[in-house]
C-alpha cells in the first residue's frame, strides 16, 4: 500500500504565493492581455508600447492596487507607472 504523505513546511505557503494572482487581477483592465506588454524592451517601440499601455491603465478599476503591487518590482509598468517611478516612489 502507497501512502502519499508530504510534509509541508512554511516555505510551501511562500511558493505557492508566487503562483497565486491576488483578486483584483481578475478585474484589471489588463486582464487575458500578454505580459509582454506590460515588460517592453528597450528603445524607441518601448516608449510607443509603453504610452500605450499606460493609457489601459489609467481607466483601470483596480489601478491603486497595481501600483502599490509593483512598488517593489524593478521591472515593468505597474498601475501606468513605469519602473523607474517605482524606485523614485520608494525614496519619497
Amino acid at each position: 500500500m502507497e501512502t502519499n504523505l508530504r510534509f509541508r513546511s512554511p516555505l510551501d505557503d511562500d511558493l505557492r504565493q508566487l503562483f497565486v494572482r491576488p483578486a483584483w487581477h481578475a478585474q484589471a483592465a489588463c486582464a487575458g492581455m500578454g505580459a509582454e506588454l506590460f515588460f517592453p524592451e528597450r528603445g524607441w517601440a518601448s516608449v510607443v508600447t509603453g504610452r500605450e499601455v499606460k493609457a489601459i491603465c489609467e481607466s483601470c478599476p483596480v489601478r491603486a492596487f497595481c501600483a502599490e503591487a509593483g512598488r517593489h518590482e524593478r521591472f515593468g509598468i505597474w498601475g501606468g507607472q513605469g519602473a523607474g517611478s517605482h524606485s523614485q516612489a520608494k525614496r519619497v
